[in-house]
């Protein structure tokens, strides 16, 4: 078994979460490629506040990229959202659900009052919502309405919404 880990994510990841995000539009729930000139404003006003945005890369135990989490924090500070990508090669293999619980209890830790997550999937993605009920993500739809998407949710009330596995498991 590889270990995985996780840090925070650094100027050095820009370029490659630009690409990583641009790889995967066709899971995206707003499928359009982002331009490099809108991806630094975005890095430079979100990634660089962590009051606004948490972005953690996922490694393996050699440090090669696995893929990234990102929270987004809203502004009544008690709700987050959240988004991930896999490296292609690293999809279906456990890695993403191992990567989001330690991702999760990191955020956590750093946002304390934060007490509920969502997720946001296009309704064709079946892949995805599968993914989100796998990591206890339930289905809220009184709010599929923000984005355009499906949402599922989790509750972090207390330590009962994080529990971090210590192998892949799909």
């Amino acid at each position: 078994m590889t270990a995985i880990g996780l840090r925070p994510a650094r100027w050095i990841d820009a370029l490659w979460v630009w690409r990583q995000r641009n790889r995967s539009i066709h899971a995206d729930l707003v499928p359009h490629r982002v331009g490099l000139r809108e991806h630094w404003r975005w890095w430079r006003t979100h990634v660089a506040d962590s009051r606004l945005c948490q972005l953690w890369i996922l490694t393996d135990a050699r440090g090669q990229r696995l893929g990234f989490v990102r929270f987004d924090r809203a502004r009544d500070g008690r709700t987050m959202t959240v988004s991930m990508v896999m490296v292609s090669r690293y999809r279906n293999q456990g890695w993403g659900g191992l990567g989001l619980e330690l991702a999760l209890y990191q955020t956590r830790v750093l946002w304390p009052a934060v007490s509920r997550v969502e997720a946001y999937v296009r309704p064709d993605n079946v892949r995805a919502q599968m993914f989100w009920r796998r990591h206890r993500f339930v289905r809220d739809s009184l709010a599929d309405h923000v984005f355009d998407g499906l949402c599922y949710t989790r509750s972090l009330t207390h330590a009962a919404g994080l529990s971090v596995s210590v192998s892949p498991s799909g």
